[in-house]
């Protein structure tokens, strides 16, 4: 009885160790491809079996919100009128720069 109980512990043991586990991710929409690389983890995660948690604060409307499967997406988050304005004013100062820069220095 003592050697069948272990073997019972021995296979049931590593079940209950195999709980999904609870993820809260940060993407904010600082940029599109970032947003999209960041919901394609979260969907990943959640194909796994995990639950997760997406913030999603948007600091600029000029960032494409893309769907995000499975995960609860929190959006209505406040920010500061101070962080909307320097998300705005990086993400123009960005844009033109990955579509006119010719050498890596022009991100210095």
């Amino acid at each position: 009885l003592n050697v069948e109980m272990r073997l019972l512990c021995f296979f049931l043991l590593p079940l209950l160790q195999a709980n999904a586990l609870k993820f809260l991710a940060y993407n904010p929409g600082i940029g599109t491809s970032h947003f999209t690389y960041i919901s394609r983890a979260v969907e990943a995660l959640v194909e796994a079996g995990h639950e997760v948690v997406m913030l999603a604060p948007t600091l600029t409307d000029k960032v494409k919100i893309v769907e995000t499967k499975g995960a609860t997406v929190i959006k209505d988050l406040l920010i500061s009128e101070e962080a909307a304005a320097i998300a705005e004013k990086a993400h123009g100062r960005v844009t033109e720069l990955v579509w006119t820069y010719k050498s890596d220095l022009d991100f210095v």
